[in-house]
């Protein structure tokens, strides 16, 4: 699947990207919603708090934020994404330059909203040209999921539909970070 680029038309991804981020940082930041207040939010939480993770609900993330469960520490599954993720990248960059574009990925340091602080993203790798990494030239985000095989129609590799909280996590992360679509 093509990455988020900079530019373009993008209207509908970034309006997109603005309901979803401005809909969850209300809830962080409202003072009636204790258990998601919290010093920090990465990404991966957002699609839980808004009820879209298989794995947790919004109530059991508070519970986790209050203390009263114990916070996700990974798994076999998690520990082989993270195993998987450079290679991931190193072919994702491989067929691309085949194709003679002139593009290359770094990974970037975990990022602050610039209006909503305790928002944070660490995209897997940004997308430069080749050379260069200067924030004005990032063209695009990397986001790699290494998924079982079992999970394979949940993703449309024609239309490049992904489930929904990946997409969610996607366009908050673009938020943060400042790109368009």
């Amino acid at each position: 699947q093509e990455p988020a680029r900079r530019g373009g038309t993008g209207r509908a991804g970034r309006a997109a990207g603005l309901v979803v981020t401005f809909g969850v940082l209300a809830v962080l930041q409202d003072r009636d919603a204790l258990p998601f207040r919290v010093p920090e939010v990465g990404i991966l939480l957002v699609p839980v708090a808004l009820g879209l993770n298989r794995y947790q609900t919004p109530a059991e993330l508070a519970a986790v934020k209050r203390g009263e469960l114990p916070a996700f520490e990974g798994n076999e599954y998690s520990r082989w994404g993270l195993r998987l993720e450079k290679p991931i990248a190193e072919e994702w960059l491989d067929r691309h330059r085949e194709k003679g574009e002139d593009v290359s990925i770094f990974t970037p340091p975990t990022m602050r909203h610039p209006t909503c602080p305790v928002l944070l993203a660490s995209p897997d790798r940004v997308i430069v040209p080749e050379g260069r990494r200067a924030r004005e030239v990032w063209q695009g985000l990397l986001e790699i999921k290494a998924l079982s095989a079992y999970r394979h129609d949940e993703f449309d590799i024609e239309t490049g539909e992904v489930p929904e909280a990946y997409a969610v996590q996607c366009q908050v992360q673009m938020e943060v970070v400042g790109l368009e679509d």
